[in-house]
């Protein structure tokens, strides 16, 4: 882990015991593609939140596939519209 506290990603409350709340936002250009290259980078760091852009999943890709240890996701899916 970073600078930070043990199990940073364990609750809410850890945003509490650190000074400020850390926040990063990531284009990827198709999630799937780069998920193993993004939970590398992810281990080293400790944000309280990480938006991703550009992630092209729909509903045939599972959570579970895209899952980085310590992070909930919450997925807003585009249609093939927009």
């Amino acid at each position: 882990m970073p600078e930070c506290e043990p199990n940073c990603h364990d609750d809410m409350t850890s945003a509490l015991k650190v000074r400020g709340f850390k926040t990063a936002s990531i284009n990827v250009a198709s999630l799937p593609l780069h998920i193993e290259e993004l939970r590398v980078i992810m281990a080293d760091q400790c944000f309280d939140l990480l938006a991703i852009n550009e992630t092209r999943l729909d509903s045939t890709i599972a959570d579970n596939l895209v899952h980085i240890d310590g992070y909930s996701i919450l997925r807003k899916d585009r249609n093939r519209n927009g």
